[in-house]
């Protein structure tokens, strides 16, 4: 018998839905190591917007934060391959 988490994952497959709740968890966990890493500074200055084919679209309030997260991806990353693509915004 199927556990839950496989009958869960197989329906949304079905839907449609499993790479876009993939991408959201992608953007979550990313969220979360900005925070671990940079504190509420980070969390109030970075955001990741969207996860689509290997490619992390974040939005950051400055070219400044753009290049913390560059220098530190592998730590934020925790190991994962993707891009990161950055998004200048005044407000996150």
């Amino acid at each position: 018998m199927n556990n839950l988490s496989e009958i869960f994952e197989k329906r949304l497959n079905q839907m449609g839905l499993k790479r876009r709740v993939d991408a959201a968890l992608v953007c979550e966990a990313f969220d979360k190591a900005v925070l671990e890493v940079f504190g509420k500074a980070g969390q109030r200055n970075v955001k990741a917007i969207s996860f689509k084919e290997s490619v992390l679209k974040v939005g950051v309030t400055s070219s400044s934060w753009a290049s913390e997260i560059s220098l530190r991806q592998l730590e934020l990353v925790d190991g994962q391959e993707f891009r990161i693509i950055y998004q200048m915004g005044n407000k996150l």
